[in-house]
């Protein structure tokens, strides 16, 4: 019996793949996205389940780091107001006298919640929608009033000891989104809660970002609202006193918390400027900036009188003066901080040369003697010691760009013979040889004496030359770079200029008719004129920062106003003493800071 084959279908993969792919086109749903992932979080949050909830949160922080642009509070209100309301329950359980009831799970998600709004509010929309909502201000408000508690005061109860480094984390976050917020909360009165917690902790923290945060926010807390109402309408106000409450626009100009700064603060906050830290400093000059320039005025008072108590507060007219003594000192210095600039003392300093002597002067045929002190105390010296100081006292050292070997070295700039150093070294000491004193060393030799001599002057040299207009020719033996001095010098003096650098005598343009101990004020006006190019050359394209620019407005306001005071003359003297050793030399060094007006002419007024 024959086996007949039956053909069968038989399914590859491909095969398998591809019918799979025709069946899931029909699939209900097939290509929808889905949900956004902010719409995921939304959902997640109003189905108030623990598990999407946390989750919501978490994914809001991570995508406020990640795209921040993708959170918007105006679109989406809902979102916004549920990271206030989760961020505050923490404090919302401690207010109602419930501290029991919370849990790190609380407050982890109070801190995902802060986190995603610290990180939202970098985007300007987020920030203006958060600042007109006056319940998140006080919100704020009432966090940073149990966190001073906390942790600058009695510290939390002992059920929320555990959470300290939390509470820590929330004020550095809280002062952070305060730094930005505080810009769109205007003429705040002297009761602001706000503004007095920002006054404690700017006063009271060792750290250096908290006060960097905390000075911004008192700056920002100082803007006020040009014409918010008028003066009728601002002494209507003060006679009936029925503002209601969050209403900032109706705030009178001359109720504001500028008043709240006592001498001490701004003293405390001046010292900073002693401080070389460029981030402190523009905080601390942003502030005074804007304390000097604010708009409130005191009641019964101008603007202009205002303005003019608040500086005289600011540098302790009345008191001690420090603020006064801080500013005068730091703010100039402040001026030229991180500039490029010429030193004064170093840089382009005038070429010196040595001209040639007058036709009135000639070289002396002969040293001078020792005065009587100095031949005992370099008589006693052991050779060759004493024939080098001996050397050094009586000759000088000096370089003529031109010789004349037809010439005798008598009367030659910077050329002696060998034979006259040698009879005038025996003449000094003759007593010594001549009488052969036995507590005297013996002189050198004649041979090692003029060896010497390039030893005691380093920058001397022994040579022989020959005379060729005398018959017949002769060798004349020199030392050529001293010559003998009008007088000699003590021994300090002596070792000083032989040993200092060679300095060669210049001949151009000298004019040689000029007496003894005259200027040649045209070669003078000629080296000042290649020095004072020298510096405008080099003194273009500054670069200022902030610092710099702050330093300035803040300097000129006050110089503006030293006429004013009734101590006038005191506090230019004070200007005078701290800057007129120092600030004129830069100021020559460096031109461009006048041309520029870096430095005003008032204080270079004040300062010659």
């Amino acid at each position: 019996m024959s086996v007949q084959p039956v053909p069968i279908n038989v399914y590859t993969s491909s095969t398998s793949t591809i019918n799979g792919n025709v069946n899931q086109m029909n699939l209900i749903g097939n290509g929808h996205m889905g949900a956004t992932l902010m719409d995921r979080i939304v959902m997640s949050l109003k189905s108030n389940v623990a598990s999407e909830v946390e989750w919501a949160l978490a994914s809001t922080y991570q995508q406020s780091f990640v795209a921040p642009d993708t959170i918007d509070f105006e679109k989406n209100e809902y979102l916004g107001k549920q990271l206030i309301k989760y961020f505050m329950v923490p404090f919302r359980l401690i207010q109602d006298g419930k501290a029991d009831e919370i849990s790190n799970s609380t407050v982890n998600l109070s801190l995902d919640a802060l986190l995603s709004i610290r990180n939202s509010i970098q985007d300007i929309t987020n920030q203006q929608w958060l600042s007109q909502i006056y319940e998140f201000k006080q919100d704020l408000a009432d966090v940073l009033k149990l966190l001073v508690e906390w942790i600058y005061k009695d510290g939390p109860g002992f059920s929320l000891g555990r959470y300290k480094d939390q509470f820590v984390e929330y004020l550095f976050h809280t002062i952070d989104i305060l730094d930005t917020l505080t810009c769109y909360y205007i003429n705040n009165p002297k009761t602001d809660e706000l503004f007095n917690l920002m006054l404690f902790i700017s006063t009271n923290s060792s750290d250096k970002y908290l006060i960097i945060g905390s000075l911004n926010c008192l700056t920002h807390l100082l803007f006020t609202k040009a014409d918010t109402i008028s003066d009728n309408e601002n002494k209507e106000f003060n006679n009936q006193n029925n503002a209601k409450s969050g209403d900032e626009s109706l705030v009178p100009l001359y109720d504001n918390c500028i008043d709240n700064f006592t001498e001490e603060h701004l003293e405390h906050f001046l010292n900073y400027l002693l401080l070389n830290d460029p981030k402190l400093n523009v905080s601390v000059l942003d502030f005074i900036k804007q304390y000097l320039n604010s708009g409130a005025s005191d009641k019964n008072q101008s603007l202009k009188e205002s303005k003019f108590n608040r500086l005289s507060t600011l540098l302790q007219i009345n008191s001690s003066k420090k603020n006064l003594h801080t500013l005068l000192k730091q703010l100039p210095v402040l001026l030229t901080t991180d500039v490029m600039l010429n030193e004064p003392i170093t840089e382009h300093k005038i070429e010196e040369h040595l001209a040639k002597r007058s036709n009135h002067s000639s070289v002396p045929s002969e040293p001078p003697l020792l005065s009587s002190n100095l031949y005992d105390i370099i008589s006693k010296f052991p050779e060759p010691m004493r024939s080098s100081v001996w050397l050094r006292c009586c000759y000088e050292p000096i370089f003529n760009d031109s010789y004349d070997d037809d010439t005798p070295s008598e009367g030659v700039i910077g050329e002696v013979t060998q034979i006259s150093l040698w009879k005038a070294y025996e003449k000094q000491f003759e007593p010594i040889w001549k009488n052969k004193l036995a507590e005297f060393p013996e002189l050198l030799p004649a041979v090692d004496f003029i060896k010497n001599v390039t030893n005691a002057f380093p920058n001397s040299e022994a040579m022989v030359v020959m005379l060729k207009n005398v018959e017949p020719p002769k060798k004349k033996f020199i030392i050529r770079g001293i010559q003998p001095r009008q007088f000699a010098v003590d021994i300090d003096v002596a070792n000083y200029e032989a040993l200092k650098k060679k300095v060669v005598v210049d001949k151009r343009d000298i004019n040689e008719q000029l007496p003894i101990g005259s200027i040649d004020t045209a070669k003078f006006q000629q080296s000042l004129e290649s020095l004072n190019s020298k510096i405008l050359f080099s003194s273009t394209g500054l670069k200022l920062n902030k610092i710099n620019l702050l330093a300035k407005d803040i300097l000129d306001y006050i110089i503006s106003q030293f006429q004013q005071f009734p101590n006038a003359d005191e506090l230019v003297n004070i200007f005078r003493l701290y800057n007129r050793s120092w600030l004129l030399q830069v100021v020559y060094s460096n031109p461009v800071l006048v041309e520029i007006d870096l430095v005003g002419h008032e204080y270079i007024k004040y300062l010659i």
